[in-house]
């Protein structure tokens, strides 16, 4: 049997123990480090032809952002649809507007089933406004159905414009006990009233009825429906026939009649009806010929309210629609007293300031800044001053006219009208304009000229909020300063514009918040590599600090390292010179024994059987003693891994096959008889 190897083998000190001598000297480090930079300079030139990610490794989990994602289900937006974050933040911003769009619940339309806010709007507008196809024609009576939102407006407006000659032959109809309201068309109410008028008396006893009743109130005495049914009013109060519900009533009917009729009012005076409603449609079609709008004509009762001519008219020419407004609150404003809806001449338009085109709001944004009273008006007359300060102080952020903004702010909150809950409402509406933006000037405006006054409020549910506020906007500035790639190379980071070049070293100043980080980033990556040099002071007496660059370290290194290279290289000569001395002699001495063997063995002479052997080592060893086995398989060759007895136990060992050849008993490497067989292959 073979004779085992009791020699062992010295363990590994790690990969780079290349001479294996159980340790890593420096000089193996330094091999293993320049083995590393040429790595990377092979793989950062791959880089610039591939791209920066493509040998970037994957992350552990790719989707692990969608459990701290931003929940999009109001915008009907699902992170399992989106392979990246990066895409599903994409889609929040595509659908965002879903959130912001008019509610087309009443009309079965949902936004969830549209792509686009374009194509949400054109389903939403066709079913609003579906009516329109099949409404009655009111072309007859010049109605538009373009210029009403519902169909029920329309509708009313139609049947008003359908009565209009109801009201103009009321009083005719009233002289002889005819009402109008009794008849569906004019031509059946002129019957009825030619049919009184013949069976009335006389003219003789008219004229005497006439002479006997002087003061008595007749249409033809008056210019229009409006003063002839102030004066009709004004003569039944005093005389009884026109009952007031209280005296109170009966001194504003009084003051109202007397405001119509007196020779020296106003030009508002001539456009009140006795109802208490300003004709602002009607005075506008007088003083402003050429309107690009039509405006139906009016007489006893507003036919087109104030908001829907400004906003019609707005479409048009937004400079004319403000000057008629501007005009229509100077003539009729101070005189609100003798209307019954004080508020509406501000109210129609200030609700639907959103609906307004650009260029109106910012014609009244400049006109509000040069005109304190009437800003004043705006901020606190009505009760839409609220959104309608909202919409115009987000504008002047928007504009970068942070001091108007807070001259409107401020006139809203001195008025007493705004309580605590409407101004909380008006300061989120402002935050949430403001993020809206794509910049954080607006919001540095918000906390400069607006947050103090609001700060200022004296109310509970105001002062709770503030905080709150205060948070939101420095939390946006900062996030925008930081993340937004306008502002990469400007302000807080303006350092970065004028600091040293890191390319060199792949540092991007845009990795780093402060000039401080990024210099101690340069600094580390130019001189980082002495710190991997620490170990060459003492085994080299090379210093790497008393050197600038690393290539004129390492050629110094170099040299040193490659003298003692040369004495090692000597060392380990004579070593393995010496090792293979002691191997040759170690092989004679063991054929020397086989040749004792062989000599031995009475059958050499007359055996002519044919041996197979093969010659093994163990441990996957490249040199050392080989260990000759018999083996009758055909198919055993140079490299298998085989199974062999080793010991008097017969312990199995795997080993590898170095030799295998044919031999007679006289020639055989080892004793047939005293030799063990191959027990099989082994694929390990």
């Amino acid at each position: 049997m073979a004779k085992k190897n009791d020699g062992k083998k010295p363990e590994r000190a790690g990969f780079f123990d290349f001479n294996r001598d159980g340790k890593v000297s420096l000089g193996e480090h330094w091999i293993a480090y320049q083995i590393f930079k040429d790595c990377m300079r092979q793989e950062d030139q791959r880089d610039d032809f591939l791209g920066d990610d493509f040998f970037s490794s994957p992350a552990p989990d790719p989707y692990a952002w969608r459990c701290h994602c931003r929940d999009g289900s109001e915008y009907g937006v699902d992170p399992e649809d989106y392979e990246t974050e990066q895409a599903y933040e994409d889609a929040l911003k595509r659908y965002a507007w879903r959130l912001e769009c008019e509610d087309g619940t009443e009309y079965d339309v949902d936004p969830m089933d549209f792509e686009t806010e374009e194509a949400y709007n054109e389903a939403l507008a066709e079913e609003k406004y579906a009516w329109r196809e099949s409404c009655e024609d009111g072309s007859e009576y010049d109605i538009d159905p373009e210029d009403y939102e519902t169909e029920e407006e329309y509708e009313d407006a139609l049947e008003d414009a359908k009565c209009d000659w109801q009201n103009e032959v009321f009083a005719l109809g009233w002289q002889y006990g005819v009402n109008p309201q009794e008849y569906e068309t004019r031509e059946e109410f002129e019957q009825a009233l030619e049919a009184e008028r013949s069976s009335a008396p006389s003219p003789e006893g008219d004229a005497a009825e006439e002479a006997a009743d002087e003061d008595e109130i007749r249409p033809e005495d008056y210019p229009n429906q409006r003063t002839y049914q102030a004066a009709y009013n004004r003569d039944g109060i005093h005389r009884g026939y026109v009952i007031c519900m209280s005296a109170t009533i009966k001194e504003q009917e009084l003051a109202r009649c007397e405001f119509i009729l007196g020779e020296d009012s106003p030009l508002a005076a001539r456009y009140l009806t006795v109802d208490g409603e300003f004709l602002c449609a009607q005075a506008v079609k007088e003083h402003f010929p050429g309107l690009p709008v039509q405006v139906q004509p009016e007489d006893e009762a507003c036919n087109t309210p104030l908001g829907k001519l400004i906003r019609s008219l707005a479409r048009q020419d937004p400079a004319l629609a403000l000057e008629i407004w501007l005009w229509c609150i100077q003539q009729f404003y101070p005189y609100r007293e003798y209307s019954d809806e004080q508020d509406y001449l501000l109210e129609e338009v200030l609700e639907q300031m959103d609906d307004l085109p650009e260029e109106f709001l910012t014609r009244l944004a400049d006109r509000l800044a040069q005109r304190e009273a009437l800003r004043k008006q705006v901020a606190s007359g009505s009760d839409s001053s609220g959104e309608a300060m909202r919409t115009l102080c987000a504008l002047e952020l928007r504009r970068g006219h942070g001091p108007a903004a807070q001259a409107l702010l401020r006139d809203f909150l001195a008025g007493e009208r705004a309580p605590g809950a409407q101004i909380c409402e008006l300061a989120e509406g402002l935050l949430w304009d403001c993020r809206e933006e794509d910049g954080l000037e607006q919001m540095e405006a918000f906390q400069t000229y607006l947050l103090p006054l609001l700060a200022g409020v004296k109310k509970s549910a105001v002062q709770r909020s503030v905080k709150s506020w205060r948070r939101k906007a420095a939390q946006y500035i900062d996030e925008m300063e930081r993340t937004c790639e306008k502002y990469a190379y400007t302000r807080r980071y303006a350092w970065r514009a004028d600091c040293q070049d890191g390319s060199e070293y792949r540092i991007d100043p845009l990795d780093y918040e402060t000039r401080e980080e990024y210099d101690a980033a340069i600094l580390e990556a130019r001189y980082g590599w002495r710190e991997y040099y620490a170990d060459t002071k003492e085994e080299l007496g090379l210093d790497p600090q008393d050197y600038e660059t690393e290539a004129e370290f390492s050629r110094v290194v170099q040299e040193a390292q490659e003298r003692r290279w040369a004495q090692e290289a000597g060392e380990r000569r004579r070593r393995r010179e010496e090792e293979l001395a002691r191997r040759r002699q170690e092989r004679e001495e063991q054929r020397a024994k086989a040749r004792q063997a062989v000599q031995a063995d009475p059958l050499a002479a007359e055996d002519q059987t044919v041996y197979t052997f093969c010659g093994v080592r163990f441990h996957d060893a490249d040199a050392g003693p080989v260990y000759h086995y018999r083996t009758e398989e055909t198919d055993i060759h140079v490299g298998d891994q085989v199974i062999v007895p080793v010991g008097e136990e017969n312990r199995e060992v795997t080993a590898r096959v170095v030799s295998v050849g044919q031999y007679l008993r006289g020639t055989a490497p080892y004793p047939v008889d005293r030799a063990k067989f191959i027990l099989g292959r082994t694929d390990t």
